[in-house]
């Protein structure tokens, strides 16, 4: 091989480097000492950002409340508070004081999110919360493609079509029986 070779591969190992996510890993206590557990059935929501002006996907979170805690996988997502400790793009402990800022600071003059909530058993909601814990973090621009990916593992979702895209997968996931689903609009310019 000659140099040309080696720096092609050492450019290549280098650009895929900066592809990966750094990890958050919060600690057991941190973790234990924030949970929470929103009352209610247990249930996945999905949380998809739009731009206000285009309807153009620019994120992609899922909200899990599996009965014992409420979790929310904000894959490649830029959110941080220090009262809900992250391990590798899932946010624990999110109250509804938290879980408001997480949607506020979303839902702004230039965005706004579609919620779509689906009830689902236990132990499928279970099954999701361990699932989003076992991903890692994920790439930048993966946030809709490795949602889409997990929600084919569950059987009423097999056939979900995996994109890139959050507005596609928004769209797509609409589709299925038991989707509620609901609008959060920026209202601070409402006088």
């Amino acid at each position: 091989m000659g140099w040309r070779s080696y720096l092609s591969i050492f450019l290549a190992v280098l650009a895929l480097s900066g592809c990966a996510n750094p990890s958050v890993f919060a600690s057991d206590e941190e973790i234990a000492t924030a949970s929470y557990r929103e009352p209610g059935p247990t249930r996945i929501t999905l949380l998809t950002m739009l731009r206000t002006e285009t309807g153009a996907g620019a994120h992609s979170a899922l909200v899990v409340d599996d009965g014992t805690q409420r979790l929310v996988f904000d894959p490649a997502g830029g959110w941080f508070h220090p009262a809900a400790p992250e391990r590798n793009d899932v946010l624990f402990g999110m109250n509804p004081t938290l879980y408001g800022f997480y949607t506020q600071w979303h839902a702004r003059e230039t965005h706004h999110i579609v919620v779509q909530e689906v009830l689902l058993s236990p132990e499928q909601a279970r099954f999701v919360a361990q699932r989003i814990q076992e991903i890692g973090p994920v790439p930048k621009a993966n946030c809709s493609r490795s949602i889409s990916t997990l929600l084919r593992e569950l059987p009423q979702f097999s056939d979900l079509s995996v994109t890139w895209f959050p507005e596609k997968t928004m769209r797509n996931f609409a589709r299925y029986d038991g989707i509620r689903t609901y609008e959060i609009w920026d209202d601070e310019d409402e006088g």
